[in-house]
């Protein structure tokens, strides 16, 4: 497997270092859906840039996160071509994890398009290449937003993607936040109504997503 694994690795990188010296291609920011959601969290504009191709150096190095071995050619050379991240979501499969009932933190292909996503837009230069709000519209189409929640608590414990999991959370509430919802509305969402009644919601991770909320509904946390 390990040998495999080198071969198309080698293999991507002799791909990418002949199209490196004339190869320029072209990045488009996705451009806003009809709806409310999408609108408040994606861009409004519709635009294309030319951007260069970065050396491979440097595609090496953000391609170093990659724990996927089965995967890491792949991610490598998509990282080289500049695919956008909602492509390689969609060749990855990654939405077929709504019917496998895995839990969203144990999947590496997912982990590792949350690492390629943030490689893709350290290698561009902004966040707003692909942002927070874009990724978060992207995951419902795994899981609903109560396994979210739980996901992006679980990415805490995850050393490379703990602010990943941060800012996701923070999209998560600007969400609720434009549509007006209130604590007892994301109580809801989150399945804990009736765990808050009786008191035992309190070691659940979704109570701390509530609690956060619940904080910033108040204007006590303020959001980035």
């Amino acid at each position: 497997m390990h040998k495999l694994s080198v071969l198309l690795l080698f293999a991507a990188m002799s791909a990418a270092s002949s199209m490196e010296h004339n190869t320029a291609l072209r990045v488009g920011m996705i451009p806003s859906a009809a709806g409310a959601n999408e609108r408040q969290l994606t861009s409004s504009a519709s635009r294309e840039e030319r951007l260069p191709m970065p050396g491979l150096s440097i595609i090496t190095e953000l391609a170093s996160t990659f724990t996927s071995t089965t995967q890491k050619a792949k991610l490598w050379l998509w990282l080289q071509m500049q695919t956008n991240p909602k492509d390689v979501f969609k060749s990855l499969n990654l939405k077929q994890l709504r019917n496998t009932g895995t839990k969203l933190e144990k999947s590496p292909e997912l982990l590792d398009w949350l690492r390629y996503t943030m490689a893709y837009r350290k290698m561009l230069g902004s966040p707003k290449f692909y942002r927070d709000g874009e990724i978060y519209l992207r995951l419902l189409k795994v899981a609903p937003e109560r396994d979210l929640a739980t996901f992006f608590q679980a990415l805490y414990k995850i050393p490379d993607l703990k602010v990943v999991g941060e800012n996701l959370q923070t999209a998560q509430y600007k969400l609720w936040r434009s549509m007006g919802m209130n604590p007892s509305n994301v109580a809801d969402a989150l399945g804990i109504t009736k765990l808050l009644e009786s008191g035992k919601v309190m070691s659940d991770p979704r109570y701390i997503v509530y609690f956060g909320y619940t904080e910033v509904w108040l204007g006590k946390l303020p959001l980035k």
